[in-house]
């Protein structure tokens, strides 16, 4: 999700479909934490923690070797295993949850209540086909301006794959320097699967000045898997902003990021790296990600452009269950 209060952070419980949170993070086995760490300095970057049913129970970035808290999420549970807030940066701020759930009868989320002003607070309602799989997540009427929810929807087909996703600013990548106070960037993107993964997603961006169109932008993505079922490809179709003197300007570019990885004995990878196009530096947002994971702007002679991302796993002992 893209926008302050619908970033994946905050829009995380809207993704109901799955049997656990191990399953939703792509995760095998009993992982109790995750951590993920910047290249080059082995301290960590990200964590996220499990409990024992496999249920997120916290989130944290950490700014430098000390360990200093960025953003945290704690999540809170009742004796049901209903998911009943999340609490905000507890490290320095009162622990109360910014969010109310509702659940029905049978335990199925009906809707997400925004108790402030500010990141985090959407409200939403959550709809279901009969078998309970979650049919959409749409916002509720009556706690936004009619500007603030324009063309926002979240559609998921009877197997509950996500198939419709429309979102106020885009989250693509390689259009977001486009952004700015006076315009806007909706976004309307489908989903097509093969084997209950994503294969591809097309994408139009509709680019608006103060309110007039002026232009859409068509973007298709198309991915392929190992046999673990982890990203190998990202094939990218579609607009990318570049710079010229002091303007940003959109034109269509074609291009393929690779994805490796080194696995430990549970199937989870430890180590994956990115492997960006020859021409990377064309594309600002790479070049950017680049120069921010690697700490160097340019590749060494003969090397390729390659980001190589490391995460530690820990797990349940049988002992533990």
């Amino acid at each position: 999700m893209a926008n302050e209060e619908y970033a994946p952070v905050f829009s995380y419980p809207n993704y109901r479909n799955y049997p656990n949170d191990w399953l939703k993070h792509g995760l095998r086995g009993n992982v109790s934490s995750v951590s993920y760490f910047y290249p080059q300095t082995e301290f960590t970057m990200v964590e996220i923690r499990f409990n024992q049913e496999g249920k997120i129970v916290y989130t944290g970035g950490y700014l430098d070797r000390s360990r200093r808290f960025a953003e945290t999420r704690e999540f809170v549970y009742d004796d049901k295993g209903l998911l009943t807030g999340i609490l905000y940066n507890t490290y320095r701020d009162q622990a109360i949850s910014r969010q109310n759930f509702e659940y029905d009868n049978y335990g199925k989320l009906q809707q997400r209540i925004g108790t402030s002003i500010g990141r985090g607070s959407g409200s939403v309602s959550y709809n279901y086909y009969a078998d309970g799989t979650l049919k959409e997540v749409i916002p509720i009427a009556g706690r936004y301006k009619d500007e603030d929810i324009q063309g926002w929807k979240m559609e998921f087909n009877e197997l509950g794959e996500l198939s419709l996703l429309e979102i106020p600013e885009t989250n693509n990548p390689f259009i977001l320097n486009v952004k700015n106070d006076r315009n806007d960037l909706l976004s309307s993107s489908s989903f097509t699967y093969s084997n209950g993964l994503c294969v591809q997603k097309q994408e139009m961006i509709h680019l608006k000045i103060e309110n007039k169109d002026i232009e859409t932008i068509p973007c298709n993505s198309e991915f392929t898997y190992n046999d673990q079922g982890d990203l190998i490809s990202w094939a990218y179709t579609g607009g990318v902003c570049r710079r010229s003197s002091s303007e940003y300007f959109i034109e269509q570019a074609i291009f393929t990021i690779q994805f490796e990885y080194i696995y430990d004995q549970y199937g989870n990878w430890t180590t994956m790296k990115i492997v960006l196009p020859d021409n990377f530096t064309d594309f600002q947002c790479l070049h950017w990600l680049y120069a921010l994971k690697t700490n160097h702007e340019y590749p060494n002679p003969g090397e390729r452009p390659e980001i190589v991302i490391k995460r530690e796993l820990n797990y349940y002992s049988p002992s533990e269950y």
